[in-house]
């Protein structure tokens, strides 16, 4: 291994977050891309009513007007019932914060889930969030 290979291989593992409730994880560890992902894994992790979670691959891509659009999670939660969650976390939820490709992007992949949950039993609520907190306080609406 070069020297180059050695700098990207310990950037790579930098950004790995070690899963502690392995049971709740597809995989062992996940790799994050921003400080708030790192958060959210995290929180993810420890929550209780949390099932499971994953980061969806960049491969997830939902066909949109303006490009494609890979949301950042997929999540599991609730009980008895479970929850169908998708997430969106950016540092910041302000639409003025973020490029308008973003937030178009973000738009369709809202009006996507909901046509994919015409039915109660394939509900899938779609989230843009900064905080876990705000993503699950559809919880305890239910």
């Amino acid at each position: 291994i070069d020297e180059g290979d050695a700098e990207e291989i310990t950037a790579y593992a930098s950004r790995l977050y070690q899963v502690q409730n392995k049971d709740k994880a597809l995989h062992d560890h996940i790799e994050w891309d921003s400080e708030v992902e790192k958060s959210y894994a995290e929180a993810l992790d420890a929550r209780e009513e949390v099932k499971l979670f994953f980061k969806l691959p960049r491969w997830f891509q939902i066909p949109t007007p303006v490009g494609a659009y890979n949301p950042d999670w997929a999540i599991v939660a609730g009980d008895p019932d479970n929850v169908y969650l998708v997430c969106e976390t950016k540092g910041a939820q302000e639409q003025g914060k973020r490029r308008d490709s973003e937030n178009q992007k973000i738009k369709f992949g809202k009006l996507h889930f909901k046509a994919l949950s015409e039915k109660p039993e394939d509900s899938v609520d779609f989230k843009d969030c900064v905080t876990l907190q705000e993503a699950l306080a559809s919880l305890s609406a239910r």
